[in-house]
């Protein structure tokens, strides 16, 4: 039987753990700059789940820009940051994984999907409780410059994928995903 961490979760409070190690990857203008991807869940096995805390949770950011930080014009550069979030929980730090993170754009009408580059990441969870990984969106990502289909802008979903893999390389039963937008595209002058 698999136990569910809640299905829809808005990202926390960002915890002291979390802000620490946002800073420490130059990334503690999240909270300010940035809106949340609300719609997340995690999974982990049923009876871990009484003593492991975890939760998955992700952020879209305009490099530079103004707010709203989901309205970005097609040849601005973007980002997107997620985190995996063990802080406060004593049993993480016998988790030796590697994270497989993937961030993929989903249109809203007709046209093609855009996939990052997905990241591997692995990170000792007995030296630190909070996996920050960041995802740089090229501006001219997106179709840009009023390609056919693409004038008057266009609205964008982010989806994210995170799965664990134990240390031979096998899927291992921790897993999250974060939806959410819309991202509103519109084309350069």
């Amino acid at each position: 039987m698999n136990g569910h961490a809640p299905g829809i979760v808005e990202p926390p409070e960002l915890s002291a753990e979390v802000q620490t190690a946002l800073k420490a990857r130059g990334l503690d203008f999240v909270p300010v700059r940035c809106i949340p991807v609300i719609n997340c869940g995690y999974e982990v096995p049923g009876p871990i789940l009484l003593s492991l805390r975890g939760r998955v949770y992700a952020y879209f950011c305009e490099e530079g820009g103004v707010s709203p930080a989901n309205i970005l014009r097609c040849d601005q550069a973007s980002r997107v940051i997620v985190v995996i979030d063990f802080s406060g929980s004593e049993l993480a730090r016998l988790l030796c994984v590697r994270w497989c993170v993937k961030v993929v754009f989903e249109p809203c009408g007709p046209g093609q999907h855009i996939s990052l580059p997905h990241q591997w990441v692995e990170e000792k969870l007995c030296e630190n409780r909070v996996v920050v990984v960041s995802f740089l969106v090229p501006g001219r990502t997106f179709p840009c410059d009023g390609a056919p289909g693409y004038e008057c802008g266009s609205l964008w979903n982010v989806c994210i994928t995170v799965t664990s893999f134990d240390m031979c390389k096998k899927p291992a039963p921790f897993a999250g995903y974060c939806t959410g937008g819309p991202i509103m595209v519109y084309p350069a002058p």
